[in-house]
């Protein structure tokens, strides 16, 4: 997978592309969906998605967000393995958000032959959020990029979003999150240093950016390089995420596993 900063994005117009757009926050069942569209169902064409280094809501403080769900680092590598060719990520700025939806595809649509747009079933983008899909239908014509538009994925009769799998990691409900990103919650330590006090390995809250789970003690998977694992307890404390420190491994990530 290539991945293309959009300053000065240059043109990668050799192949035919299939385009998405969005947060991507966790890459669940839902988002998944939209990859498998532009990979899988777009023969022919270059799978393209274009996505953001931070949250748009905790750039512009328009909605409380309590942590990512997926580091970048992890978010990349999520990608790729679900087969994505380019992945264009966004320095989301308050400059940035004054693009119109018009503008925004523009821009995507000079870099690469765009023949067919996959959105979400609540997908907004553009300036004040102004452009959903009505306006999309009314602004693609028979010259432009074909559209299609998924439908909700439900997990318990309950649509699957970022924000329903926030809530499951807060409240420790690890299983429900699993169900619905298709995978283990992990913490991203890989560049991160714990600090060593009396045989316990510790780490600020305030230094991880990812969403944690209120105070307690969890059972998790800690892993190290080249495949190591240890089954241990880790302590969420009002202010720092401790393990114990003799387990042998440098932690690279928490996975959650009850």
């Amino acid at each position: 997978m290539t991945v293309l900063p959009w300053e000065g994005l240059a043109p990668h117009r050799d192949l035919p592309s299939a385009l998405t757009i969005g947060v991507f926050d966790g890459i669940h069942l839902g988002h998944q969906r939209l990859i498998r569209e532009i990979v899988s169902d777009s023969p022919g064409t270059a799978a393209v998605v274009c996505s953001f280094r931070q949250n748009p809501g905790s750039v512009l403080g328009t909605r409380p967000v309590p942590g990512s769900i997926l580091s970048l680092r992890q978010k990349e590598r999520k990608f790729a393995g679900l087969g994505v060719r380019y992945l264009v990520l966004i320095d989301f700025s308050i400059e940035i958000s004054t693009l119109t939806g018009e503008d925004f595809l523009a821009v995507l649509e000079r870099a690469f032959d765009v023949r067919r747009l996959v959105v979400g079933y609540n997908f907004h983008m553009g300036r004040g959020r102004a452009m959903g899909i009505r306006e999309l239908k009314s602004l693609l014509s028979s010259v432009r990029p074909q559209l299609t538009v998924v439908p909700a994925t439900y997990h318990r009769n309950r649509v699957v979003s970022s924000s329903r799998i926030r809530e499951a990691i807060v409240h420790g409900s690890f299983p429900e999150a699993r169900e619905m990103l298709g995978g283990d919650y992990c913490l991203d330590l890989e560049d991160l240093e714990p600090a060593l006090r009396g045989g316990v390995a510790s780490l600020p809250r305030a230094r991880i950016g990812q969403v944690l789970p209120q105070e307690g003690s969890y059972c998790a998977q800690l892993c190290g390089g080249e495949g190591a694992r240890r089954l241990a307890q880790v302590a969420l404390t009002g202010d720092a995420v401790q393990w114990d420190a003799s387990i042998g491994i440098r932690v690279s990530e928490i996975c959650f596993s009850d």
